[in-house]
C-alpha cells in the first residue's frame, strides 16, 4: 500500500527541472528512500527514487534503472519495494 502525501515540496528556484521533480507526488518514504510518481509521464512506465544525492528513474515492469544511480543498498531495497507493489505501481501508471 502507498503512503500518499499531499504536500508542495521546497526547490531551488532558479531550477525547473528540480521544481518539476520536487512537485510529483510522493507515494513512498523508507529507510531515507523517497519514491515519487506522476502519472502517466513519459514511457516506459517509471518511477523516481530519490536517496540522498543520488536519483533514479526505474522501470516499473523490469526494476530496471533507466537513468541515474543509486547505492547498491538502495538498489535492493528499491527493487524489493517494487516488487512488493508491482500491481499498485501499474494501477497508478
Amino acid at each position: 500500500m502507498f503512503l500518499y502525501i499531499d504536500f508542495e515540496c521546497l526547490a531551488f528556484p532558479t531550477l525547473s527541472w528540480m521544481r518539476w521533480r520536487d512537485s510529483m507526488p510522493i507515494v513512498s518514504i523508507f529507510f531515507g528512500i523517497v519514491i515519487r510518481l506522476y502519472h502517466g509521464d513519459h514511457n516506459p512506465p517509471h518511477f523516481h527514487a530519490t536517496y540522498g544525492e543520488f536519483e533514479a528513474i526505474v522501470e516499473i515492469k523490469s526494476g530496471k534503472i533507466i537513468e541515474g544511480k543509486l547505492p547498491p543498498k538502495a538498489i535492493k531495497l528499491v527493487e524489493e519495494w517494487r516488487k512488493k507493489n508491482l500491481s499498485e505501481l501499474n494501477s497508478a501508471w
